[in-house]
């Protein structure tokens, strides 16, 4: 979870906003139609639980325990919350070692390109 936790942040684009808005996204899709009758509910269960083992297929994971994971759909936004929470900490250990958790150390500023995270990484200052 440590190292899943400390990567999510970066993936946010280095924004909290955006990280709660996420996860509040992902317990609205997958998790609440299956707690409270929302308009279409039955629609978004079958899609939450057909979309995980879609996934599966496309990536070659065909045993029955890999495609009875898209029955995990409507638990996983809550069991990410751990994964949210310690995200959105100010700092992160990680191997023994304390870094700051937040703002990106680009010379341009916090927000970063996402063609460039996405093709070399961001390049950070130390």
């Amino acid at each position: 979870m440590r190292g899943f936790s400390k990567n999510v942040l970066p993936i946010h684009l280095h924004s909290r906003p955006l990280l709660l808005l996420s996860a509040a996204a992902h317990l609205a899709v997958y998790t609440l139609p299956w707690l409270v009758n929302v308009p279409g509910a039955r629609a978004l269960r079958v899609l939450g639980l057909l979309e995980r083992t879609a996934v599966a297929v496309i990536a070659g994971r065909r045993t029955p325990a890999d495609l009875l994971e898209g029955l995990l759909g409507p638990a996983t936004p809550l069991l990410a919350l751990p994964v949210y929470l310690r995200a959105a900490r100010r700092r992160v250990v990680w191997k023994g070692r304390e870094y700051p958790q937040g703002e990106a150390k680009d010379e341009r500023g916090p927000a970063l390109s996402i063609r460039r995270a996405s093709a070399s990484g961001p390049k950070l200052k130390e």
